[in-house]
């Protein structure tokens, strides 16, 4: 999803300009209303997103929580960007309607912040499994010899990524993974 821009004629006006004017308002607070619910729906499918898919094989389990926090991350990045660019039109207009107390305004803020975290936390996530990549294909793929073989680093980088990673910092969520790798090995050995 992207968000859509403003006329430029609206955004080369001075705010004091804008806020004395109710339809250039009315103009801002229904393009509120448009962004609003883009991210609106965006976080609402990312929301209901599963993290493995149902038809994934067993070997596969821990390379699809990998692929699910990349497809994250890259369907969150342009809308976030989008909506957190300083110079960008969404906060331009939140600023705007800011001098106005505008409570439309103060949605789109908040939306914004959400989507942010969303985005932050799926990019984050992809980096910290990204290292682990490599032992979840030879875990996936490879002879029983490379998968004994990546089983101490694969554990050191886990240690690391639950005392590092807000997501994967609670102890229901590093669980849940480490039932996924501990399936793939039974099932592998």
């Amino acid at each position: 999803p992207s968000l859509s821009t403003l006329p430029e004629d609206i955004r080369n006006m001075e705010p004091d300009i804008i806020i004395g004017s109710p339809t250039v308002v009315g103009l801002l607070e229904s393009r509120c209303e448009e962004w609003l619910e883009t991210i609106q729906v965006a976080v609402s499918y990312v929301n209901s997103a599963r993290l493995v898919p149902d038809d994934a094989s067993v070997f596969e389990l821990p390379l699809e929580e990998i692929y699910f926090w990349k497809k994250r991350s890259v369907y969150l990045e342009p809308i976030s960007n989008g909506a957190n660019d300083r110079n960008g039109h969404v906060q331009w207009t939140i600023r705007v309607l800011g001098m106005l107390s505008s409570i439309q305004g103060e949605k789109l803020r908040e939306s914004c912040a959400a989507i942010r975290r969303l985005a932050v936390e799926a990019n984050w996530n992809m980096k910290y499994l990204s290292i682990l990549e490599k032992p979840f294909n030879a875990l996936a793929k490879g002879p029983l010899s490379s998968v004994y073989t990546s089983i101490p680093g694969m554990v050191k980088t886990l240690k690391m990524v639950a005392s590092s990673s807000r997501f994967y910092n609670s102890v229901e969520r590093i669980e849940k993974l480490l039932e996924r790798i501990t399936l793939a090995l039974c099932t592998h050995a």
